[in-house]
C-alpha cells in the first residue's frame, strides 16, 4: 500500500451537521466526484459510462452474534459478491480508485484492502487517535493519511481574557486561542488534523478552536485549509447524492408536466424537480421538501421521451428522504445521507434491477 506505511499482519439535521453539510458540499464541488446526476454525459447528448459497481453492507446474525459482509454488485452482470467479512459496520470509509484501495475504521483500528477482489483480506494500518474522529482521508499533497481529532471543551475550559481574547483550555492543559470570529453560541471544541508518517505515527499537521451547534457555526471548516482529499470518502460521495451539490437537484418542473403530475395524484408541481429523458433513457420527476436545507424526497416518478406520463416507483417507501446517484442507465434510490435501503432502477426499462436491506449504498468511483 503506497498511501501509508502498513503494520505487518434520516432525520432532520442538527446544527453540527448543517455545518458539516456546507463543508462537504464545498468538497464535493472541489473535487467532482460526478457520480450523480451532475455529470456532462448524464443531462444529454454523449452516452453516459458503463456503470460502475455498487458497494453495500449486509447485517447478518450468526449463532456468534452479528456479522457485517461487505459486498459489490455488478449491474452488467447482475451478479453479487462478497467482499469482505467484517464483526461491525466500518466508518470512515475511503476509496483510493486510483490504486483500487479502500480504507476503513472499525473499533479503534484503520484497516485497508485491495478492491474489487472476492473474500479479500484486509491489513491492520494504524489505531485511531483517542479522541473523536469524525473526518479520514488522504490528503492529495502528501498522499498520505489524515484524520480529524475532536474535543469537546467544557464550560470551565473557556477563558476569557482582560484584553477580550478567549482561549480553550482542553483536559490535559494545552490551550487554543479562538478565532475572533466565532459566535457566542455553540458547543465549543479543539479540531486537531493529524497524518500518519512514514513511520505509522500520527504527526500534528494544524489546531484550530472551533464551535458547532445551531446557527452559523463553523464547525469542521475551520481546518478546511488542511483537507484536500484524494479518491473520494464514502461520506461525499453519499453527499454526492444530494441537493447539496446543487446540479444534483434537477431542475424546476416544467408546465408540460403538469397534468401528469396531477394525474398521478394530488401534487403540487412547484414542489417537484425533474431530470430530462435522454439517449433513450426514462426521466425522473421527484419530490423536494426545504427544512434546514431542500431535500429529495419521494415520491419518485419515471417517465419516457415520448410519453410524459409519470409512472411512480412504487417499491419506494412513503414520505422518505432520499440520495439520487446515477451510474450509467442505473440509477441507486437511498436514504439520504447513509445509503441504507437501496434499490436501483433500470433507466432503460423503468424496472427494480436490485433490491436489498443492506446499509451504505454508493456506487465505487
Amino acid at each position: 500500500m503506497n498511501v501509508v506505511q502498513a503494520s505487518a499482519c434520516s432525520s432532520s439535521a442538527t446544527g453540527r451537521e448543517r455545518t458539516e453539510l456546507r463543508l462537504h458540499a464545498l468538497l464535493i464541488a472541489a473535487f467532482a466526484i460526478g457520480l450523480a446526476f451532475c455529470s456532462p454525459a448524464i443531462a444529454g447528448g454523449a452516452e453516459p459510462p458503463h456503470a460502475h459497481l455498487l458497494s453495500y453492507i449486509v447485517k447478518e446474525s450468526t449463532t456468534g452474534g452479528e456479522r457485517y459482509i461487505w459486498k459489490f454488485w455488478d449491474p452488467d452482470t447482475d451478479k453479487q459478491a462478497a467482499f469482505l467479512d467484517l464483526p461491525d459496520k466500518p466508518k470512515l470509509v475511503i476509496w483510493d480508485a486510483q490504486n483500487h484501495l479502500v480504507y476503513y475504521a472499525i473499533g479503534g483500528h484503520i484497516f485497508g484492502a485491495t478492491y474489487p477482489r472476492t473474500y479479500a483480506l484486509s491489513t491492520k494500518i494504524t489505531d485511531l487517535p483517542p479522541s473523536d474522529v469524525p473526518e479520514m482521508w488522504i490528503e492529495r499533497t502528501t498522499g498520505r493519511l489524515r484524520v480529524i481529532a475532536r474535543d469537546d471543551v467544557p464550560g470551565s475550559g473557556i477563558i476569557k481574557k482582560a484584553n477580550g481574547n478567549v482561549i480553550f483550555r482542553l483536559a490535559d492543559g494545552s490551550a487554543v486561542a479562538a478565532p475572533p470570529h466565532l459566535p457566542d453560541w455553540g458547543t465549543p471544541a479543539v479540531l486537531t488534523v493529524l497524518e500518519l508518517n512514514a513511520h505509522g505515527r500520527w504527526v500534528r499537521i494544524a489546531r484550530r478552536a472551533t464551535k458547532y451547534g445551531a446557527g452559523d457555526t463553523p464547525g469542521s471548516l475551520e481546518v478546511k485549509d488542511f483537507w484536500h482529499e484524494q479518491g473520494a470518502s464514502q461520506r461525499n460521495i453519499l453527499m454526492s447524492y444530494t441537493c447539496a451539490y446543487g446540479e444534483s437537484c434537477g431542475r424546476n418542473l416544467p408546465k408540460s408536466f403538469f397534468p401528469a403530475l396531477h394525474a398521478a395524484g394530488n401534487y403540487t408541481p412547484a414542489d417537484f424537480n425533474y431530470f430530462p429523458a435522454s439517449n433513450g433513457w426514462r426521466g425522473i420527476v421527484f419530490q423536494t421538501i426545504e427544512g434546514d436545507t431542500v431535500h429529495q424526497h419521494t415520491p419518485v416518478f419515471t417517465f419516457s421521451q415520448k410519453d410524459p406520463k409519470l409512472v411512480r416507483l412504487e417499491s419506494l417507501p412513503n414520505d422518505e428522504r432520499v440520495g439520487l446517484g446515477r451510474s450509467g442507465r442505473y440509477l441507486l434510490i437511498a436514504e439520504e445521507y447513509t445509503g441504507d435501503n437501496p434499490v436501483v432502477i433500470d433507466l432503460k426499462t423503468g424496472r427494480v434491477a436490485f433490491s436489498e436491506a443492506a446499509l451504505s449504498a454508493v456506487w465505487i468511483p
